[in-house]
């Protein structure tokens, strides 16, 4: 499975969010009482709307739905409508990393760059912030996430801060596109899932 480039301008006029949590619930019949069981998985949903654009333009989807192949390949999906702070530095692990948390290196030094609610992107994984990145003198931070990482995360693994991406796939074919006689595509939307 190959990482198709996405397309540039996309057009976005808004991406939704979904988090899918994988658990086991189950009810009594006689009280309806509610007993769960976080399996400790999760993954993304989103659905993207996509504006009205020109021909020229059309064409960088028609061409991106045909290389992606419907559920076959993986494209990284820009989340964030504007990078979610100015700093051009470089974070990364900080050592080996699982769980609900990872250490971080590479940040400036003492301040609080990140706010709960915010993305990183650790490897091709999205995640989303449980509390603020605040760094120490040393310019680390103990980032915590709202779910748990899928995966180790090696020593030194980049961790994309400023514009993060959810790397997705479509769960089926692409939407038919057509261009009418001005020239223009209409606006269209997609659904995709987290690929991983």
């Amino acid at each position: 499975m190959a990482i198709v480039p996405y397309p540039d301008p996309h057009h976005h006029t808004d991406i939704g969010l979904r988090p899918m949590v994988a658990a086991q619930v189950s009810r009594s019949e006689l009280t309806h009482a509610r007993q769960a069981v976080d399996l400790g998985y999760s993954w993304w949903e989103a659905s993207i709307a996509v504006k009205t654009m020109r021909q020229e333009d059309a064409r960088g989807w028609q061409v991106f739905f045909g290389r992606v192949r419907g559920p076959v390949h993986s494209f990284r999906v820009p989340i964030t409508t504007d990078p979610q702070h100015d700093g051009t530095f470089t974070v990364r692990a900080n050592g080996a990393g699982s769980g609900y948390e990872l250490q971080t290196d590479g940040w400036p030094a003492s301040s609080t760059i990140l706010l709960a609610g915010q993305f990183v992107t650790v490897g091709d994984q999205l995640m989303r912030l449980d509390q603020d990145a605040a760094t120490n003198a040393a310019g680390a931070a103990l980032l915590k996430f709202h779910a748990p990482l899928r995966r180790v995360v090696a020593n030194d693994t980049p961790i994309e801060s400023r514009n993060p991406w959810l790397l997705a796939s479509m769960p089926e074919g692409a939407p038919m596109l057509s261009v009418g006689l001005a020239r223009i595509q209409s606006g269209f939307g997609i659904d995709v899932v987290e690929a991983y």
